[in-house]
């Protein structure tokens, strides 16, 4: 990363912001939304030299330069913040991004996840303005899709990086770098409203256990503070404490049970502990006080999916984007619900919708690919999985998915291919195995085979398939015995509405035959 790129990227955006009367916070806010959802708020965003400026910031702040150093994951977020809430310039991040010039290069306990971000932050932009805005919304497709993925390990390292973040800082204190003020200890701040305030200083610049001790604080004071306890139960789901986070959610509504943020933040921690009809009513209530909100519609269509009610997450997704139609996750989640009513054409349409609204959501390519199998369009199939894996290439199922689609096409060598790239990211995939066993074998690679069942045997014993498909194979060579072996193991382990049972029990009736004969 070079001086003079960020300088070519400052003056970009200084151009846009000069001409489009944009300021600081509007592009600080607009970068924190982009980051997290893939979109811009507000028009004047969609004029391409704006957006391209943003994209551009966006890709500088948070993926090349976390590609340098990787405390930049946390760091450019916490500057942001100190943007929107005016304590920071953007200038002044620029500037400190130029005195950072020196690579961290990858330690030998680096985790895979950090060094597949930091690859996709290293890779060049191309030359062509209108390529370079589409390569980096895909890439930042690809990194908000990674660190979903690594959630919990994501957050273990942003925990370690705000340690590390929290040691240097008592350090400079220790020296004098920074003010008085920077160094006070929790016990002492008395007045509950100084604690508030360097609660939300501290929330605002991503210090989310140094907030959390502060929000404690105050509510030691003054238990009934409403602001404290929602804040401290938003930090406590933030860091997975989702019993905590009711408890204070549960405070809050006592006291006042229309307060929308508690409420559906108590929705969205319960439906994670698995309380989906919880969640529910929390949603009914929070729709009674507003009903045009289409995020509340469509969360709460997410939880009635998962209880099963289809009809009830139908006519929730329905409302979502009859109220905002540019919402790609509505879209997506009816597509869902359609797939599951046998409502194909409909899934397909709304996952296509979704993929038009937010051209990088994997999610829905790698659903219509496999509502593709299931029409056995291998072709449509193979394109979308293509896309997908583009997107993201880190998840095994797609690989395992595309592989099915290669053999519906005869491209056994493809599939092998990708059951291999599978198996190398999920080394005990049982139905890779088994699959991957099975087309070597039609490959004529028998010896090939055999391994591969073995070892998906070694993984999961009592799992039926691979001993039914090396069967097939010991019949092929005409090893009966060892096939009626294989046949009977499959049996005693399968379930007893297993779909093959009754085929599988007329086959070993013939191969006994066969032997007698």
């Amino acid at each position: 990363m070079s001086e003079e790129l960020i300088d070519e990227i400052e003056q970009q955006l200084q151009s846009v912001q000069r001409e489009h009367a944009l300021s600081d916070v509007a592009v600080a806010a607009a970068i924190q939304m982009f980051v997290r959802t893939g979109q811009f708020p507000g028009e004047s965003t969609e004029q391409p030299d704006v957006a391209g400026a943003l994209l551009k910031t966006a890709w500088l702040f948070f993926l090349r330069a976390p590609a340098n150093q990787p405390r930049y994951l946390l760091v450019s977020s916490m500057h942001m913040n100190l943007v929107m809430s005016g304590d920071r310039q953007l200038e002044v991040l620029f500037d400190e991004l130029r005195q950072q010039q020196q690579e961290q290069p990858p330690g030998e306990d680096e985790p895979r996840w950090l060094t597949d971000y930091r690859s996709i932050g290293a890779k060049p932009l191309p030359d062509d303005s209108d390529e370079q805005d589409e390569t980096i919304r895909r890439r930042f497709d690809q990194a908000r899709t990674l660190l979903e993925e690594y959630h919990e390990e994501v957050l273990d390292f942003s925990r370690q990086l705000i340690d590390e973040l929290a040691d240097q800082f008592d350090r400079d204190v220790e020296q004098g770098v920074l003010g008085p003020m920077a160094g006070l200890d929790i016990a002492d701040i008395d007045d509950p409203d100084q604690a508030l305030d360097e609660a939300r200083a501290a929330q605002r610049q991503g210090d989310l256990d140094a907030a959390l001790q502060l929000y404690s604080h105050v509510l030691e004071q003054l238990p009934d503070d409403i602001e404290a306890r929602v804040q401290r139960g938003i930090l406590r789901a933030t860091l997975e404490d989702l019993t905590g986070a009711c408890a204070d959610f549960d405070e809050v509504l006592e006291a006042n049970e229309d307060h929308l943020v508690a409420r559906l933040n108590r929705a969205l921690a319960r439906h994670s502990l698995g309380e989906v009809d919880a969640a529910i009513a929390d949603y009914n209530h929070a729709l009674s006080l507003v009903d045009d909100d289409a995020e509340i519609w469509t969360n709460r269509g997410i939880a009635r999916f998962s209880n099963d009610d289809f009809q009830g997450a139908l006519a929730d997704f329905n409302r979502a984007v009859e109220l905002d139609d540019s919402m790609a996750t509505a879209y997506y989640q009816r597509g869902n619900v359609h797939r599951v009513l046998a409502n194909v054409k409909e899934a397909i349409d709304d996952y296509g919708k979704a993929i038009e609204l937010q051209p990088g959501f994997t999610d829905a390519y790698a659903a219509r690919g496999f509502l593709y199998l299931q029409l056995e369009d291998p072709n449509e199939a193979l394109q979308d999985f293509d896309r997908a894996i583009e997107l993201r290439s880190s998840d095994p199922q797609l690989y395992y998915n595309r592989a099915y689609a290669r053999l519906l096409n005869q491209d056994l060598d493809g599939a092998i291919e990708d059951y291999d790239r599978t198996l190398k990211l999920d080394p005990e995939d049982v139905e890779a195995l088994t699959n991957r066993g099975a087309a070597h074998m039609m490959n004529g690679d028998l010896e090939a085979a055999a391994e591969d069942w073995e070892r998906a045997i070694g993984v999961d014993p009592y799992y039926p398939t691979p001993y039914l498909k090396r069967a097939s194979m010991w019949i092929a060579t005409e090893e009966y015995e060892q096939a009626i072996e294989d046949l009977e193991i499959a049996l005693q382990h399968a379930p007893d509405d297993w779909e093959h049972r009754s085929e599988v029990e007329e086959t070993i009736a013939e191969l006994r035959e066969d032997i007698d004969e």
